[in-house]
């Protein structure tokens, strides 16, 4: 069954672009720290150097549609392996849409992938037995599953400088409240379609699924997800610390 927790704070990447979708990256700090179990585990932040070679199998998981054009969910967590693809040649088939901060994975004939709603899951690598990296974060892609497009992740390896700074961080004190009666700021609103420079479809979020009719298998285990927003996210060491990508 699911983990609720409540959020303290999240604090978005100060560079987001949310036309191209760069730095897509935001770090959330828990009310309450988790309980780690066999169910609920957190995986390693990368070293800033660490190489995922092209043609690596990593894993994704998500709770996301498990087709593209169906918005059902899944009841269970589920997983699929993707292979680690060439940047250049990723870039090249998103009109050189990509920067360093991205990492694709998937494969070129399509038929896995993540999709909506998994946005926010990681792309974790088993560099050695039972020990996962987090190589990305679920970020965006062109359907789900289609043939030469594959899902696109935020590259972890380039911004964990700027996530270990935040968790070390402290949230700014709160602002004393005005006697003055000021106009009301709208708050952001979760974005839910992205305008990007790229040809031959709609941008969307990524979710786990096939085109195909293949669908990921469900994980025989659990991971402690925000059932009450619209962001996933990812678990790191610290048990009152996450990251997350926005999806629709």
């Amino acid at each position: 069954s699911p983990v609720k927790v409540g959020l303290r704070r999240v604090v978005l990447h100060p560079l987001f672009n949310p036309g191209i979708l760069d730095f897509d990256l935001a770090v959330l700090e828990l009310t309450r720290p988790l309980a780690f179990n066999k169910h609920v585990q957190p995986v390693c932040l990368p070293l800033a150097i660490q190489k995922f070679p092209v043609g690596r199998k990593c894993m994704i998981s998500g709770w996301g549609n498990t087709q593209e054009g169906n918005a059902s969910k899944p009841d269970t967590l589920q997983k699929a392996s993707v292979g680690i693809l060439d940047h250049k040649a990723c870039s090249v088939l998103y009109n050189f849409s990509l920067t360093d901060r991205m990492i694709c994975a998937g494969f070129l004939e399509g038929k896995v992938d993540s999709c909506q709603g998994d946005s926010g899951g990681p792309l974790a690598c088993e560099e050695t037995p039972g020990v996962f990296y987090l190589a990305g974060i679920v970020s965006w892609g062109i359907g789900c599953a289609q043939a030469r497009k594959p899902g696109v992740y935020v590259r972890i390896t380039r911004l964990k400088g700027w996530i270990l700074e935040t968790m070390s961080s402290q949230p700014p004190p709160a602002a004393p409240p005005s006697t003055a009666r000021m106009p009301a700021t709208p708050s952001p609103s979760p974005r839910t379609t992205a305008s990007l420079p790229v040809l031959g479809g709609t941008p969307s979020r990524p979710t786990l699924g096939a085109t195909s009719g293949v669908a990921s298998q469900p994980a025989n285990t659990t991971v402690s997800h925000m059932s009450t927003t619209t962001w996933g996210w990812t678990t790191l060491p610290d048990p009152e610390t996450s990251t997350h990508a926005q999806s629709p």
